[in-house]
């Protein structure tokens, strides 16, 4: 939710043994962050708010200075102010943690660590800002008007029910004391004559029928710039194949540039750092190291597979242009690299393919089982011939 806004950030901290790693969803209005080189968020700074019993518990490592402990002992249930900083050492190129109590102005914890704990993720990002922008930032004026004429949808619904009246001061019908409810009777002076009515329907300034129209225009356009491009209801006419295919190629190509985004802010420092705290509670027998020699992250979601769809036609469209140039264009492609390649934009496990050595062995044993195939046609043939010629002969 906080990413469909444009920012999101969490942190991932080591656990018990219980839990190994938590992770912690922080609100953005709680965070600062400061960019650093190549626009990566480098310093992450937090505001928050502890109960005094639970500064202990969450920091062990925490010195408490005296006026702070009494405070602890005289009231544990009062929150205490804090500020939490996370500040990349660009010489080092490692990090400073720090917990500062502001009332005091001592940071209670410091640290030194190798890996950031926080992550944080912008769906997309406008040159010259620090924060990101999300597709409900493009939607919201959409969103805004939608509210509105459902508001005033609603507001006729209330005077189609219980229009609005007028009662004349006739001395005899009393305002304050009517009930306007279905069967019920209303005593009045008159109902008409030279004074005019007692009660009188005020009339309304028309149906509102058309907003029905507008709601689901904008509803459409919201779905769409909220990339909700899902299937139509069972009650609508059938859609081909083709047809959705098409709309995950949409998809695809809308979500395009902040899939990037999403993998490099997102998906590879999560990975790294879950590696990293799996490494320093001692659950990893040797060191990883992410994108590097031992570990390479690579997206297998359904929109990742989507957008190796592009690749697999291409590769598709060529085999189909070589078979139809003849002999020559038929010798062109490399039909068992064309597989392992298709296989890994598709994400086939690489235990339900076949090496390159299973299929030389496989093509030795069809020219093999070929080859003994024609000689025994040859065999077959000559013993044939000559019983064909025993038989002239008698």
């Amino acid at each position: 939710m906080d990413l469909a806004v444009g920012t999101a950030v969490m942190l991932i901290q080591p656990g018990d043994e219980t839990t190994p790693v938590r992770f912690t969803s922080v609100p953005q209005y709680l965070v600062a962050i400061e960019e650093g080189a190549h626009g990566k968020v480098d310093n992450v700074y937090r505001r928050m708010r502890l109960k005094a019993e639970a500064i202990k518990q969450h920091w062990v490592d925490a010195e408490i200075p005296d006026r702070l402990q009494r405070m602890i002992d005289e009231k544990p249930t009062d929150e205490i102010d804090l500020l939490e900083a996370t500040v990349l050492d660009v010489q080092r190129g490692d990090y400073d943690y720090m917990v500062i109590w502001p009332d005091g102005k001592t940071a209670i914890v410091e640290r030194k660590m190798k890996s950031s704990p926080w992550i944080v993720a912008r769906f997309m990002k406008v040159a010259g800002e620090v924060y990101g922008r999300g597709p409900l930032i493009t939607a919201l004026p959409d969103i805004k008007t939608l509210n509105k004429t459902l508001e005033l949808l609603l507001k006729n619904a209330s005077l189609s029910i219980a229009g609005v009246y007028t009662a004349a001061d006739d001395g005899v019908l009393n305002p304050q004391t009517i009930r306007i409810t279905p069967g019920a009777i209303i005593p009045v002076a008159r109902n008409g004559g030279p004074q005019g009515e007692s009660l009188k329907q005020l009339p309304r300034s028309g149906d509102f029928n058309v907003s029905q129209i507008v709601i689901n225009d904008l509803r459409m356009n919201v779905k769409k710039i909220l990339l909700d491009d899902t299937l139509p209801p069972d009650n609508m006419s059938a859609r081909s194949a083709t047809e959705i295919a098409e709309r995950m190629k949409e998809l695809a190509q809308n979500l395009g540039s902040a899939f990037g985004r999403l993998i490099t802010e997102t998906m590879v420092p999560v990975v790294s750092r879950v590696l990293y705290v799996m490494d320093e509670r001692g659950m990893i027998e040797m060191p990883l190291r992410v994108n590097g020699l031992e570990v390479k992250v690579s997206p297998v979601s359904p929109i990742a597979q989507a957008q190796n769809m592009g690749d697999i036609e291409k590769i598709t469209q060529w085999v189909q242009l070589s078979q139809a140039l003849g002999p020559e264009g038929m010798m062109a492609p490399r039909m068992g690299a064309i597989a392992d390649y298709v296989a890994d934009k598709l994400g086939v496990p690489a235990e339900l393919r076949t090496t390159p050595e299973e299929r030389q062995m496989a093509m030795q044993q069809a020219a093999e089982m070929a080859q003994m195939a024609a000689q025994q046609g040859m065999v077959d043939g000559g013993q044939a011939m000559e019983q064909q010629g025993m038989v002239e002969g008698e």
